[in-house]
C-alpha cells in the first residue's frame, strides 16, 4: 500500500504550517490500522514543491592524495524543494564531494555529501556510495 486517506482538513485561515489529529480511512476493508485512533498529520503551507533529477553530477574528491583516483566519477541526484528554487537550479549549483582524510586506508566506499542551496533537499543519490582507489 502506498497511500491512505484521512478525513478532510480545512485550510481556511491557515497561513503557516500546522499539525492536527485526524482519523485514517483505509481503501480496503481487509486492511487494519495497527494502532487504532487518530494520527498526527503535519501540513506544510507554502509554494508548490517538486522533484527534479540531475544525471551525471561529477563527484569531487576534496582531499585526494597523489596516488588515488575516483572509481565512481558521477552520480544521479534527485532533489526536492520549492518549485521556483528547483526549476532555477543549474547543475553547477550542486556540488557532490567525498573526503577521506580522517578515514582508515582500507575504506574505499564513501557516502558523498552534496552541497546545495538551503531550501533544497536531496531525496536520492544513485549510487548511494562512491568508490575510491587509495
Amino acid at each position: 500500500m502506498d497511500r491512505v486517506w484521512t478525513e478532510a482538513v480545512s485550510l481556511d485561515r491557515r497561513g503557516d504550517d500546522f499539525q492536527t489529529s485526524v482519523e485514517v480511512e483505509l481503501p480496503h476493508d481487509s486492511l487494519q490500522v495497527k494502532t487504532p485512533g487518530p494520527i498526527e498529520l503535519s501540513v506544510k503551507i507554502g509554494e508548490e514543491r517538486l522533484s527534479r533529477s540531475f544525471t551525471g553530477a561529477p563527484v569531487q574528491w576534496i582531499d585526494k592524495g597523489a596516488t588515488g583516483w575516483l572509481l565512481t566519477k558521477t552520480v544521479r541526484l534527485e532533489d526536492f524543494g520549492p518549485k521556483s528554487a528547483v526549476e532555477a537550479l543549474r547543475p553547477d549549483d550542486l556540488r557532490v564531494e567525498v573526503k577521506t582524510a580522517n578515514l582508515p586506508p582500507e575504506v574505499t566506499t564513501l557516502t558523498p555529501h552534496v552541497q546545495l542551496p538551503t531550501n533544497i533537499e536531496i531525496k536520492k543519490i544513485i549510487p548511494k556510495e562512491v568508490k575510491v582507489k587509495r
